[in-house]
Order: structure tokens, then sequence, then C-alpha cells
């Protein structure tokens, strides 16, 4: 919320974000100053960013931060993708992807912050009583002192998040009225 510090040091990042901080040439410099978990199928999903500069498109391979426990996986078993599924599933049109991500975040017991630019995603949190579990990448990479080299779009920054956690209340009221 609206000057409330979040401080995000154990950080679930979706796939957009991945490719943004890629993007943005500072993965490395966030990976150096927070914790971060990917769940398995971002790890399948992120294969390539496009280069600003020279406009070709990069090769990631998540797989070697994984296997020199740069960045941790966190996964879902069938029954938290299930219940996942069911709290949002009428309500929301989740990718797969982020479905597994939000579940591994409710199975989660740690303070594990989650950052999508994903708006179905973000309204899925309220619907799941997560929001507290929700962090922009703007705000992300201020609290770690990573600086961007470039402007940020509009989906990164706090006020999009804010705009879609008011979003996914009016829809939680909306299905408790029902």
């Amino acid at each position: 919320m609206p000057g409330r510090t979040i401080r995000a040091r154990l950080v679930l990042l979706d796939a957009d974000v991945i490719i943004e901080l890629f993007r943005q040439g500072i993965w490395d410099a966030l990976v150096s100053k927070v914790q971060v978990f990917v769940t398995p199928t971002v790890v399948k999903e992120v294969r390539f960013y496009p280069d600003p500069a020279s406009g070709q498109r990069r090769r990631v391979d998540l797989q070697s931060y994984v296997d020199d426990s740069r960045i941790h996986l966190l996964d879902a078993e069938a029954e938290s993708l299930d219940a996942t599924r069911d709290a949002c599933g009428k309500c929301l049109a989740i990718h797969p992807g982020e479905l597994y991500s939000l579940a591994a975040l409710k199975a989660a017991d740690n303070a594990c912050k989650f950052c999508t630019a994903d708006k179905a995603a973000i309204q899925a949190l309220v619907l799941l009583d997560m929001t507290d579990r929700a962090v922009s990448m703007e705000r992300m990479l201020g609290d770690a002192g990573v600086g961007r080299k470039q402007p940020l779009a509009r989906q990164f920054d706090d006020e999009y998040l804010q705009k879609w956690l008011r979003s996914g209340a009016v829809l939680k009221a909306g299905s408790a009225a029902l």
C-alpha cells in the first residue's frame, strides 16, 4: 500500500519480470542482493530476452542459476494447484505459469514476496488472501538498492500493482456477495 515499506529479501519472480531484468541488464545485480525463487515452469518458460542495444534475442539459462544455487526453485504440489485453481479459476483467466507460481507461493511457509506484472495474477493474490505478499518490480529494485538502466514500463511500477490489487479487492467483494 502507498507509503508502506516492503522489504523484499525473498522474492518469487514471474517470467515477465525476469525477462525485463535481463533486458535491463540488472538480473545479476538483483540476484546478488536478494534471495530469488522461481518455479520449474518459469525455468522452462524463460528462454530468451530481447537485447535493446542490438535488437537480437539473447539466450537465458535459468537452470544454470539453479544448479549453482544463485537462485532457488519453489515447487507446488497437485493439491495446492487444485486449491489455487478453485479459488481463482471462476473469476480470473490465469495462465498456467502464474497459477503454478501462486500455488507455490501459497504453500511456502516463508516471507517470500511475489513479483509479477500479470494483472490476473495480481488480482488473484487478493482472492487468495496474499495481498501482503505482492511487490512491484519498482519497489523490489528500490528495496534491494538496484538501479535501473532504462525507465521501467508502466506494468512494473508500484502504481500499476496497486491498481490491480484494488481491482482484485472489488472482485473478491463481488464474489463474496454471490
